[in-house]
């Protein structure tokens, strides 16, 4: 079924279980492109293992010290 963004938004619920029992759910926006609704598969979530990452992030020393107040106003101003 086909929905205006107008209708999608006011009766999203429905439309979410529309499409978790496996019917097909279109949006299409005024300006001609359109998304589709679908269900998340149950399985796809990847499952995190533990130590994935081991060497392949490097810290610089000294990287758990206390920033200085200088040295904090630069990293929130994106400053290095």
């Amino acid at each position: 079924m086909e929905f205006s963004i107008h209708e999608a938004t006011a009766q999203l619920e429905r439309l979410v279980q529309m499409a978790g029992n496996g019917e097909e759910v279109i949006i299409k926006p005024s300006n001609g492109s359109s998304a589709r609704l679908v269900p998340v598969a149950a399985g796809r979530r990847r499952k995190v293992r533990f130590g994935s990452m081991k060497d392949s992030v490097q810290l610089k020393e000294g990287w758990d010290r206390p920033m200085t107040d200088e040295q904090a106003d630069a990293f929130l101003e994106g400053r290095d």
